[in-house]
């Protein structure tokens, strides 16, 4: 199976050229730069997100280019540009009509780390609002967080640096996904989980004028990535756990 990732992945680096549903010009795809979904790998972006997002554009035969980019950017190009989708989003009600979605490209529990032997023992959310707790401009944990009265709030363009904060004490907690902090305490980060949040559905969002075509097709090339196991694999092959959305897909087709 790995084998038959690499080769399904080879040669992503630059502009895909392509014939599939109509579109006037390749779409442009940002990726939030986050450990284990999406980076920039000797030239490539590569990651748990950025391979299914590269697998399912090959499969439904879509012209498109992947940038790297802070989320709150990538989130406000994606309301405004026709030509634009981004990963990965947090599927909320309050989004749901502001974009189109495929999804999912993984799901799973949002936790709030420390920095591995920290003195930081929050058993609540309201215990937890006393700390300083780090976050990336205009994502879901951000929103989250805000809306349950959390005031001490660490902005960062990204989470790389939220965790590098985390390391070096500046900052007390942080919020990820489970995936990413299993992905990243096997690399020996000195981090360690203090509480678990409600579980996150995570999703390639597209600006309302991507046509229905389009992202039907990658609807469909997403399931099928789930259905045949390649998901799973692909998590696996970069430290985290299997997704198993097999059984949602079946109930959201």
């Amino acid at each position: 199976m790995q084998r038959a990732i690499l080769c399904l992945l080879a040669g992503f680096s630059g502009m895909l050229v392509m014939t599939g549903p109509a579109l006037s010009d390749p779409l442009t795809i940002y990726a939030e730069p986050y450990p284990g979904y999406a980076a920039d790998l000797n030239g490539e972006i590569r990651g748990a997100g950025a391979d299914q997002v590269h697998a399912i554009m090959k499969a439904a035969k879509i012209d498109y280019r992947m940038e790297l980019t802070p989320w709150a950017r990538a989130y406000s190009a994606t309301t405004w540009d026709p030509h634009t989708c981004a990963f990965a989003a947090n599927h909320t009600e309050e989004r749901d009509k502001l974009f189109k979605w495929v999804e999912p490209l993984g799901a799973g529990k949002v936790v709030l780390i420390r920095r591995k032997g920290a003195d930081v023992n929050p058993k609540t959310l309201e215990e937890a609002r006393a700390y300083v707790v780090g976050v990336q401009r205009g994502d879901y944990g951000a929103d989250y967080l805000t809306k349950q009265g959390f005031a001490n709030l660490d902005f960062a363009a990204d989470f790389s640096l939220t965790l590098r904060k985390l390391e070096k004490g500046r900052i007390d907690l942080a919020l990820t996904s489970e995936a990413a902090f299993i992905a990243e305490s096997a690399k020996g980060r000195p981090v360690e989980p203090v509480m678990t949040l409600p579980a996150a559905l995570y999703a390639l969002i597209c600006n309302t004028a991507v046509p229905d075509d389009t992202i039907n097709a990658l609807q469909h090339a997403l399931n099928g990535l789930i259905l045949n196991g390649t998901q799973d694999a692909i998590y696996q092959q970069y430290g985290m756990p299997a997704q198993k959305l097999g059984d949602l897909v079946k109930k959201m087709d």
